[in-house]
């Protein structure tokens, strides 16, 4: 599986760079980078991390997490970078969770129940800001049909994403499935591990008040998003109107969830040169804006990981791959 996201990545990177974007030209506007814009953008970067993290930590403290915010910022960041950077079958999320639970900071079950919440609640919400900026587009531009067609399977999947959330945190909703399984399954050492995965899982989504203001942060959290695209951007002296990267970065990074290329690199892009497009900006420039976010990103997060390094004086990731296990 990880093979054929590499392929599609290369393949998507080379079709865009051959049949679509002026891979000089996009160089060239990438040559004209602000340094003060770009420190101004890794600053929102930072902010967006805190923000993260800070929700992160509010569902681990329901289950008694000693995890402090800076702790939380630093091991989040450290395992972006590896991540991100690092060849490897072993995704950010397991990472993240393999340091907190070595470190006894929470639960391994509890580490994996904040995160399960956490990708659950923020792809709903991802859905639900595609939502919002197909409306935008539909307004900017009447006259084009195909957001009025995407418009509904958009909603759709944003209804059957949030149903399917919901049910997934109703403990009754789950004894029933269980029910439902031979007796042999059900008592299968794999189907307990689940059992307590899921306990641990509604318990999160039983605390009404954690749960409200984590969503809340969620549903607000993309403004940093389109923050950092408009800050790339600034930094490259491109136009790109507010009001189309309200709509371009909340559906490209709707396409990029989905597992097909490595990072979404080139799903994104392709989306976001589609959408910036109809607003006047070149497909260079809109190449060269969400390089620069990726690469200012990434540079935001060394320190973070630096700090991580040096505390454990160690730069190997913190978990093994097992190469014959390869994980989608």
């Amino acid at each position: 599986m990880r093979a054929l996201r590499i392929a599609i990545t290369l393949l998507v990177t080379v079709f865009l760079l051959t049949y679509v974007v002026d891979g000089r030209q996009a160089l060239r506007t990438i040559s004209g980078l602000s340094l003060g814009w770009a420190v101004a953008t890794m600053s929102i970067v930072t902010l967006d991390r805190f923000w993260t993290a800070y929700k992160w930590r509010l569902l681990l403290l329901v289950r008694g997490s000693t995890l402090g915010l800076l702790e939380s910022v630093q091991i989040y960041c450290a395992s972006m970078v590896w991540g991100t950077a690092l060849p490897s079958t072993v995704g950010a999320d397991a990472i993240r969770a393999t340091i907190v639970a070595r470190r006894g900071l929470a639960a391994p079950l509890d580490v994996i129940a904040s995160i399960l919440i956490e990708r659950g609640v923020g792809f709903v919400v991802a859905l639900l800001w595609a939502v919002g900026g197909l409306i935008l587009l539909e307004n900017l531009l009447p006259n084009s049909h195909v957001f009025r067609q995407a418009f509904w399977p958009v909603t759709l999947a944003l209804l059957v994403a949030t149903g399917t959330l919901l049910a997934s945190l109703h403990r009754p909703f789950f004894d029933k499935l269980i029910s439902w399984m031979p007796r042999k399954l059900a008592e299968h050492r794999a189907s307990r591990v689940i059992d307590r995965l899921h306990r641990a899982y509604s318990d999160l989504g039983a605390s009404p008040r954690t749960m409200v203001a984590f969503t809340l942060l969620t549903v607000l959290q993309p403004i940093t998003g389109v923050g950092i695209t408009w800050g790339a951007a600034m930094a490259l002296d491109v136009h790109a109107p507010m009001a189309t990267l309200l709509a371009a970065v909340p559906l490209g990074f709707v396409a990029a969830r989905f597992p097909i290329s490595l990072d979404g690199i080139g799903v994104y892009e392709s989306i976001f040169i589609g959408i910036m497009a109809l607003s006047g900006v070149s497909p260079a420039d809109s190449l060269a804006i969400a390089v620069v976010g990726r690469v200012l990103q990434f540079l935001a997060w060394l320190p973070w990981w630096f700090a991580f390094v040096f505390k454990a004086g160690s730069v190997k990731r913190p978990i093994r791959e097992h190469p014959a296990h390869d994980t989608p």
